[in-house]
């Protein structure tokens, strides 16, 4: 189209500067009352002219179609190498199906080189296409429809070997507006199928391992508190026996002593961990709940040592109702209010309880003054059974923690601490918005 033009513009500029000196020549000669000779001179000239006219329009036009035409090879040029190397299949095809391209990255993934397929019909050259879907979304792209397909599979490599691929297929429409074939892009998502089914069969397996670890622990921790009991009971029937007869010297009493406190923490330590097993059963309902509640609930709990130590608890606005496993919430608030007031330092525990809303989920902050944590024990502190002090210090368990970890995970939420040795601690928890909670 671009070249027509070209020659029609060509042709009126020609034919304008031609009438023009043809004019001029006229008036001149008219104006000089030229002789017939010269007369016969002019239309000699006339024609010398158009010759002249003639052959620089066919070398003006020459160069410029050379041009136009370099340019659009190396266009072409570009446009080929691009589509041969991208990194997904590119084949085009003509109303017949059979194939006009086929690009580097179908010669890796199917093994047949573009020579062995280029003018090939592709129902012919890969029999089992024929009659699936592949073929009536050909048939449809070469109406005018985009499709796509996903997740076939078909022996479409040179090897015979099963691949899962995706396509999108759309109609090769020419400059004029007509449809000469259909282009198809193909992408061989094998591995990644097979990567899915990995992850999927890993998941199965060990949310499998979890639930039978969960009641190992369940059941290992049920069982171990009967002959505990009996140890304990039998224990305390000694210590009795003991202070009734006068021949028991003070290290046999010691040793009793001794006896009764291991049993007692690990009747406590079983308690815990059982308590700890439990966590994320499905038996346990998600319900609306007003913070303010727990809290207060809470303080109630420690109301004597509260007042032994003149601990201070300050919530700085009304917390909100928040949708959880009530009982696990009362857990979590419980074992940080009660870390708080245990590792204390020289001044009387305050501490600040406070929230906020960020991206769909509260933000909550539990802030004491106490001794603090050096940031290196930032993940440990929320390990099981992992402690920074000896009982005789600080008593405990190393389970409590862990737990809040557990429930706030539980609850598709966060925590973390940010802490200043001898300065005091911030726990912070996030909890979804949401109603529904997974």
């Amino acid at each position: 189209m671009k070249k027509i033009l070209l020659i029609i513009l060509s042709l009126i500029l020609m034919t304008i500067f031609y009438w023009a000196v043809d004019a001029t020549i006229d008036y001149y000669m008219f104006k000089e009352n030229i002789s017939y000779e010269n007369i016969m001179f002019h239309e000699l000239l006339n024609k010398i002219f158009i010759v002249i006219c003639f052959f620089t329009f066919n070398i003006v036009y020459y160069f410029l179609t050379k041009k136009a035409s370099k340019e659009i090879k190396d266009k072409n040029r570009f446009i080929n190498e691009i589509i041969l190397s991208v990194n997904e299949g590119v084949v085009v095809y003509d109303e017949e199906f059979n194939i006009l391209l086929w690009n580097k990255y179908m010669e890796d993934t199917y093994g047949y080189k573009l020579k062995e397929v280029l003018n090939k019909n592709v129902f012919e050259l890969f029999p089992d296409l024929k009659n699936t879907e592949i073929e009536k979304n050909f048939k449809r792209a070469l109406k005018g429809e985009f499709v796509k397909t996903r997740n076939i599979k078909y022996p479409y490599r040179k090897s015979g070997d099963i691949i899962v691929s995706q396509s999108e297929v759309c109609p090769h429409i020419s400059g004029e507006g007509k449809i000469i074939g259909i282009i198809s892009i193909v992408k061989n998502i094998t591995e990644e199928i097979k990567q899915k089914e990995i992850i999927k069969l890993t998941t199965i397996e060990l949310k499998h391992k979890n639930e039978e670890l969960e009641q190992f622990a369940y059941v290992a921790s049920h069982d171990l508190q009967e002959p505990l009991r009996v140890v304990s009971s039998y224990c305390q029937l000694l210590k009795e026996k003991c202070h009734k007869c006068e021949n028991v010297d003070d290290e046999t009493k010691k040793w009793l002593n001794y006896t009764i406190d291991a049993t007692d923490r690990m009747k406590t330590l079983i308690k815990e961990l059982l308590d700890f097993s439990r966590v994320g059963r499905k038996d346990e309902p998600f319900e609306k709940v007003d913070l303010n509640e727990i809290v207060e609930e809470v303080k109630n709990d420690f109301e004597i040592l509260i007042k032994e130590t003149n601990t201070i608890i300050v919530i700085e606005e009304k917390l909100p109702y928040i949708n959880c496993i009530k009982f696990r919430i009362r857990q979590l608030i419980y074992n940080l209010i009660s870390n708080s007031i245990k590792f204390a330092g020289e001044e009387a525990p305050l501490i600040n309880i406070s929230f906020c809303e960020e991206k769909g989920e509260w933000l909550f902050c539990i802030k004491d003054n106490g001794i603090g944590i050096d940031s290196k024990y930032y993940d440990r502190i929320f390990e099981i059974f992992k402690r920074l002090y000896s009982r005789e210090e600080y008593p405990g368990t190393g389970i409590g923690l862990a737990l809040c970890k557990k429930i706030v995970e539980t609850h598709n939420g966060k925590i973390w601490v940010d802490s200043v040795v001898n300065k005091g601690s911030l726990f912070y928890f996030t909890l979804p918005k949401s109603k529904y909670i997974n």
